[in-house]
């Protein structure tokens, strides 16, 4: 009987040693996440990382068809990743001088919806040669009151 006692003891003081054991531990892990945040807060802010500059830009083919002939009107060369279609709608006025901006209506397929004038070539762009259709929308009039 008095062995029993002693080991009732024994895991006594050995619940109360890991009881300890954990307390500090908890207090360490305290005190580790405390220097931590107060080390990144002294980092100051996060800088962006530079933007990669590539010394080759990515060029465009534009081929131009007439929508309801489906001929080829026009090649244009070189236009950049960030062009619009207003940027190509004025490139392809200079080389057809015919085709006024305002009267053109370029889509991607036959009998599709027209391109708005500020989306980029790059996101309707599959590959680096762009098909595009072109139609004559006819006077294009503001009216006013």
């Amino acid at each position: 009987m008095f062995k029993r006692h002693k080991s009732l003891a024994s895991e006594r003081k050995r619940a109360l040693l890991s009881q300890r054991a954990t307390r500090f531990i908890l207090k360490d892990d305290m005190r580790n996440f405390h220097f931590l945040s107060k080390l990144v807060l002294s980092a100051g802010p996060l800088r962006p990382t530079p933007a990669v500059k590539h010394s080759k830009t990515t060029h465009f083919e534009i081929e131009i068809f007439d929508a309801q002939t489906r001929k080829q009107i026009c090649i244009l060369d070189k236009v950049t990743q960030s062009s619009t279609i207003h940027d190509v709608k004025q490139k392809f006025h200079k080389a057809c001088p015919k085709w006024y901006p305002s009267r053109v209506g370029l889509q991607l397929e036959c009998g599709g919806p027209f391109l708005k004038d500020y989306i980029t070539i790059q996101s309707i762009a599959a590959s680096s040669i762009v098909t595009l259709y072109a139609t004559d929308l006819g006077q294009q009039v503001s009216w006013t009151t």
